[in-house]
């Protein structure tokens, strides 16, 4: 990918946005693939440790461990299992972190591998936790276009370590295969825009899946739906002055 700026670049959210919807539809994979488990004193990168970090996970997911203790539901899929595992990773306080998470936390950068995992995996979430993702999403864009040191053209470098990262979480739960032999230094404005385009494509379906919701407390959980959609349509759209 070409710098910001420079001959025959493309903003990552026009990229995007063909991917996004070239994905939409598409099965959700619910297994989870073979891993195999790695001591955390041999994990040499950033991809490695989270091997290690996701196998173990996987094992508590497995003896039942995260459905008893925080409600994970039994059947979830890969895309989110993934999304709670990396939120698990970056919100647990230190001392209370397994050390395969202590290592992943050594190796890089937590909160962009999240960040770039939920944008590209988008479409493999399931309504709650989409939905959960493009709230926090846009009261966080919010928040950071009112800051003072708030800077558009401040870029954000992924070394090939992080993106190899994020494509073996991609490739994993979204059928998506990302490829890039490269490190990435994107704009913040870019992946501002990234997502302002993606929460847009999604909120369309997600109010058409409305109308067929048949969740627990059908009605509850329908408005409780149609509340967040139209919270998220409000923050997206709201001009900071």
């Amino acid at each position: 990918m070409k710098r910001p700026g420079g001959e025959g670049y493309v903003p990552i959210s026009q990229r995007l946005a063909h991917w996004y919807t070239s994905l939409r539809g598409k099965g959700r994979r619910e297994q989870q693939p073979p891993l195999t488990p790695v001591e955390p004193t041999k994990s040499t990168n950033f991809k490695q440790a989270m091997v290690t970090y996701l196998a173990d996970r996987r094992r508590l997911r497995q003896q039942g461990y995260l459905h008893t203790t925080y409600g994970e539901p039994s059947n979830i899929s890969l895309a989110d299992a993934y999304h709670n595992d990396l939120t698990a990773l970056e919100n647990t306080i230190n001392d209370a972190v397994s050390p395969s998470a202590r290592e992943v936390r050594k190796a890089g950068d937590v909160s962009k591998i999240r960040d770039h995992f939920e944008m590209f995996a988008m479409a493999h979430f399931s309504l709650p936790t989409a939905l959960e993702i493009m709230d926090r999403k846009t009261r966080e864009m919010q928040q950071n276009r009112r800051e003072s040191s708030y800077n558009p053209a401040s870029t954000v470098t992924y070394s090939r370590d992080e993106l190899e990262t994020v494509q073996m979480l991609v490739n994993r739960a979204g059928d998506m295969q990302l490829n890039s032999t490269e490190g990435w230094t994107l704009t913040r404005g870019d992946i501002d825009n990234a997502w302002t385009a993606i929460i847009s494509k999604s909120i369309e379906p997600i109010e058409q899946a409305i109308q067929n919701y048949t969740g627990q407390g059908q009605n509850q959980g329908r408005n409780l739906i149609i509340e967040t959609v139209d919270r998220i349509k409000r923050q997206l759209h709201t001009k900071i002055t």
